[in-house]
């Protein structure tokens, strides 16, 4: 069984012979992790972790220059500025962590419905799709599923909609809800995530780890119908070794057959 018939599987709610895996992360934890695994590069790493899922962004907006203030515009008008952590891991190693915070929202000074109306939204007339339809063969061809990682929608409309997957479940929001949204939702959902990257994975140990993955793949994981994933992106401020705990975990606890 290759990772998209897996995939499929779980989203029609069967039992594959294993739960399939998504595996998240940002772009340093991804160059870590090929550094330190003797890895080409992500995709190497995701391989080599036997992930059943690629991300495909879709077409894209193209981004304007950053301003004097070093601020970048995206398609929504939203203002951006790159920022640097830094920090020290659990096991005592330092990261380094960039990414474009929020500087500036288009909407802040909006008093009324009418000023939200003003606002020059996207049109998505003006993105260029001629690229899809091959990207997502490749996926596929490849023996993968295909997940879309672009825009989100509203998640009560995507229910409504017929939703066949619902990401992310947060565990430090919801966790308690996990039984009663698998009893509840899961004949007609496929859930995905519900892996800690708040507590658990940069500041437990790997056999806390370890025990997480066992617990959520017993709750969720019954019966089929869910997919192995962290509620976001790892950090870098995640150990390696806690990393691959959890992925030693997804292969140990998520067997079927």
């Amino acid at each position: 069984m290759n990772g998209r018939e897996r995939v499929l599987a779980a989203v029609n709610g069967g039992q594959p012979d294993r739960i399939p895996i998504d595996f998240w992360a940002v772009g340093e934890v991804f160059e870590r992790l090929a550094s330190e695994l003797g890895m080409a590069d992500a995709e190497a790493v995701l391989e080599r972790f036997d992930s059943d899922v690629r991300v495909f962004r879709g077409p894209c907006f193209s981004v304007g220059r950053a301003d004097e203030n070093g601020r970048v515009t995206d398609h929504w008008g939203v203002k951006r500025k790159t920022h640097a952590v830094t920090g020290q891991r659990r096991d005592g190693t330092g990261y380094i962590w960039t990414s474009k915070h929020l500087a500036e929202s288009p909407l802040t000074g909006a008093q009324s419905i009418a000023d939200i109306e003003r606002h020059p939204w996207p049109d998505a007339s003006e993105l260029d799709y001629s690229g899809v339809r091959e990207a997502c063969r490749s996926i596929r061809d490849a023996g993968y599923a295909v997940v879309f990682g672009g825009d989100r929608l509203d998640r009560t409309a995507q229910l409504k909609a017929g939703l066949d997957i619902l990401q992310s479940l947060q565990p430090g929001s919801m966790r308690d809800d996990f039984q009663r949204l698998k009893r509840e939702y899961g004949a007609d959902l496929c859930f995905q995530g519900g892996i800690d990257i708040q507590h658990i994975l940069p500041n437990g140990s790997p056999e806390e780890v370890r025990r997480h993955v066992k617990e959520t793949a017993q709750i969720l994981g019954d019966g089929g119908g869910y997919i192995f994933g962290t509620a976001h992106n790892i950090l870098p401020d995640t150990p390696t070794r806690n990393i691959l705990a959890l992925i030693d975990a997804y292969h140990e606890f998520g067997r079927y057959v």
